[in-house]
């Protein structure tokens, strides 16, 4: 997935809203049949490009698991949210995807539903945020004198 985000451009940002469309959509039907990935990170969802649009491939399904507690949800979009790097997924993308996950889970983009759930996921990422193994690690080289 992060190899479809880092293109930028005008006629890119149409593929970005379209994979947003589609990654949200497939989160979305899973959510809805009571799915939960548990380890629903960026490094599992495989992006390919086919014919006019995108096929996901999700792995790592091992603790993939049925429940009716919604809260795995919010679990599985925050693993997602503090997984995508923030250089290539701006907030407005961030946004538009919960908004087209709303959209496909209630029937309907309700901007209070879409805010309510930004916060839930927000919250919870920050929590899986301040754990080290997700800790952005700046890998950047420096010359030490």
């Amino acid at each position: 997935i992060e190899k479809e985000l880092s293109d930028r451009g005008a006629a890119v940002m149409k593929q970005r809203h379209a994979l947003a469309h589609k990654l949200a959509c497939v989160i979305a039907q899973m959510h809805n049949l009571h799915i939960f990935h548990q380890d629903l990170y960026a490094k599992h969802i495989f992006v390919r490009r086919e014919g006019g649009g995108f096929v996901i491939n999700i792995i790592d399904l091992q603790r993939m698991r049925r429940s009716a507690r919604e809260s795995f949800s919010i679990k599985d979009l925050a693993a997602l949210n503090v997984t995508l790097a923030r250089r290539q997924v701006s907030k407005s993308d961030r946004l538009r995807f919960l908004a087209e996950y709303v959209r496909v889970r209630r029937g309907g983009p309700d901007r209070r539903e879409v805010m309510k759930l930004a916060r839930a996921v927000m919250k919870r990422s920050r929590h899986i945020g301040s754990r080290s193994k997700f800790r952005e690690i700046d890998w950047s080289c420096s010359d030490r004198k």
